[in-house]
């Protein structure tokens, strides 16, 4: 069954990957804007939340869109090394965000100011650029070797463990937090 759900993903043509990265990088691009526009600087709490993802995010959703409307503009340029080149700028944010919940997992979630997580997010940060990978730079190895024809899979178990670890450690922290508000009264 995995092996069908691969080949049909596999069938998917690189103009309509092309298109899914325009769309989620307009829709990162869009929340950025509105973060920038919608936040009080003057507040150290909010700059600290939204500076770091934004001075990375910003600019990867901006060369994304970019390279985009290149691919369709230019018939020059393969839409193989467009995707290439969304990968690897993908790949970027996903080893910013590992560095991320990493320090999220060992040193602890911040408590000086508001924390949200969403679980699958960084799961998706993790496996896109590796399905993209997978479907550019390994494409003539994907029957050949099964790691490479597996890669995205593998890579969304490790994620994914990573994203539960993180939720499990803010529930761990949550109830410790609570306790501890608890005891003040």
């Amino acid at each position: 069954m995995l092996s069908k759900i691969i080949n049909k993903a596999d069938r998917i043509s690189e103009k309509k990957l092309i298109l899914f990265n325009f769309c989620l990088a307009a829709l990162v691009f869009a929340v950025n804007i509105y973060n920038f526009g919608s936040t009080d600087f003057s507040n150290n709490s909010a700059s600290r939340e939204i500076l770091p993802f934004a001075v990375l995010s910003l600019p990867i959703s901006t060369l994304i869109l970019f390279t985009s409307l290149v691919a369709r503009r230019r018939k020059d340029i393969s839409e193989k090394k467009i995707l290439l080149f969304q990968a690897s700028a993908l790949a970027a944010g996903t080893l910013a965000g590992l560095y991320y919940v990493l320090s999220l997992l060992f040193l602890g979630i911040p408590e000086d100011e508001s924390f949200s997580w969403i679980v699958g997010l960084f799961t998706f940060l993790c496996v896109w650029p590796a399905y993209l990978f997978r479907r550019t730079l390994f494409s003539d190895k994907i029957t050949d070797f099964w790691v490479i024809r597996y890669l995205h899979v593998i890579i969304f178990f490790l994620a994914f463990s990573l994203d539960l670890g993180v939720m499990y450690k803010i529930n761990k922290d949550f109830s410790n937090y609570q306790q501890h508000f608890i005891q003040k009264k």
